[in-house]
């Protein structure tokens, strides 16, 4: 069973997600609502403080999609979709 994190809004999961992958690593988190498949989504894109390398940017990439997949959003029920730039 998967344990859900459940914040009010979107700015919340900005905060968490500043937290969870690291003040340091994370420069601006921005989000923006959008269509996915004809489903409302909401779509946050990390935009990182130092050039990274591939692998590294990789590693952050991933740990985003599963802090994704552990957040709902209590006022909407939009899919989270993350980006990392």
């Amino acid at each position: 069973m998967q344990e859900f994190t459940t914040l009010e809004n979107p700015a919340e999961v900005v905060r968490h997600l500043t937290n969870a992958l690291g003040r340091s690593k994370i420069r601006q988190i921005r989000f923006g609502y959008r269509l996915e498949n004809e489903e409302p989504a909401i779509k946050f894109k990390v935009w990182l403080r130092f050039p990274y390398n591939l692998f590294a940017r990789k590693k952050v990439a991933e740990k985003l999609e599963e802090e994704i997949s552990h957040i709902r959003i209590s006022t909407d029920s939009s899919k989270l979709l993350g980006q990392v730039e």
